[in-house]
């Protein structure tokens, strides 16, 4: 209970910014009423919430990119600047990560971060290692160190973004192991078509050979089970998902 609640920081930002897609389903509480009295409240409990609509969604400013359906499966990819260049405290190396929820469950998730005081477990969280990317060379892919300090940064960019109705395709890349031998750069390629598969592939362009590593971080709940080679299955709410 140490932050306000997501929604009521919505309802006060569309009244804030006068923003009314920023409304959202849950209506405004107290906090709103307190912050901008009574009639800016039942203003923003009138507003019809914004309910983000199914298929591919670009939220290019942020650096992050959508891909829901209405059965509840989602992917959100992070190709945004590691942090913006005035604030540097909290990034960690985590370019073109994602997340993956099937059905509304959490499958592929993130490390997320529990403490903020120097050491082993926030050089984790802050780490490429901790993400759902690619690490080369044992690196991280921008260099963070202490507990709020970040030096060379990736650099991300989007090179094709495709929002069909039956599929999404989004094609971006970073340079931030430029500093190693033979200047490698990850491109990652992700293709999504709405309840039927994810594919994800990944490729890095190096003048010197490095050691790579993809991981994928499963929600803690679930269970990896083979089912031939290569071949893994996991019972997502019920139903598997291979």
């Amino acid at each position: 209970d140490a932050t306000p609640d997501p929604a009521e920081l919505l309802n006060q930002a569309a009244l804030w910014l006068n923003e009314r897609p920023l409304k959202p389903v849950a209506p405004p509480r107290l906090d709103t009423c307190l912050s901008f009295g009574p009639e800016a409240w039942s203003r923003v409990a009138s507003w019809a919430p914004y309910v983000l609509p199914p298929g591919g969604t670009a939220l290019a400013a942020s650096g992050y990119y959508l891909m829901r359906s209405e059965t509840g499966e989602r992917v959100t990819v992070d190709v945004g600047t590691p942090c913006p260049d005035y604030l540097p405290a909290h990034a960690h190396a985590d370019t073109l990560s994602y997340t993956y929820h099937v059905r509304g469950w959490p499958v592929v998730v993130d490390a997320g971060v529990f403490e903020y005081a120097a050491g082993v477990w926030r050089d984790f969280f802050r780490s490429t290692r901790a993400h759902n990317t690619v690490e080369i060379a044992g690196e991280n892919s921008s260099e963070v160190w202490s507990s709020f300090r970040v030096g060379r940064r990736a650099r991300p960019t989007v090179k094709q973004w495709i929002n069909d109705p039956d599929q999404v395709i989004l094609f971006a890349a970073h340079d931030g192991y430029r500093w190693l031998a033979g200047q490698p750069v990850h491109e990652r390629a992700i293709v999504w078509r709405k309840d039927d598969y994810l594919l994800i592939v990944d490729r890095v362009t190096s003048g010197e050979p490095h050691p790579i590593v993809d991981r994928i971080h499963l929600h803690p709940d679930l269970a990896l089970e083979a089912d031939g080679p290569g071949r893994w299955r996991i019972d997502v709410a019920g139903a598997p998902l291979w």
